[in-house]
């Protein structure tokens, strides 16, 4: 299993305050930069590797159609025999 790699400081930051204020509009929840902070452990380790698994089926989804356009493209390159 790949291991993920650690969000930046600064990316963490920027979603931990994210958070704050979206628990405030949504609920009028004053989080504290902690509190967010541990919000934000739990997504990134829950839900964290289903957003990873579903971006690798994403991936070898279009590279399976790329690989299909490219074998059309090859089978082109055929030398009719007569």
């Amino acid at each position: 299993m790949p291991k993920f790699k650690k969000i930046s400081r600064e990316n963490q930051e920027m979603v931990k305050a994210r958070l704050e204020d979206f628990f405030y509009k949504k609920f009028e929840l004053d989080l504290s930069s902690t509190e967010a902070e541990y919000i934000l452990e739990f997504m990134v380790k829950e839900i964290g590797p289903h957003v990873y698994n579903q971006a690798v089926e994403d991936a070898c989804k279009t590279l399976r159609l790329q690989m299909d356009v490219l074998e059309e493209e090859i089978y082109v390159l055929q030398v009719p025999i007569n």
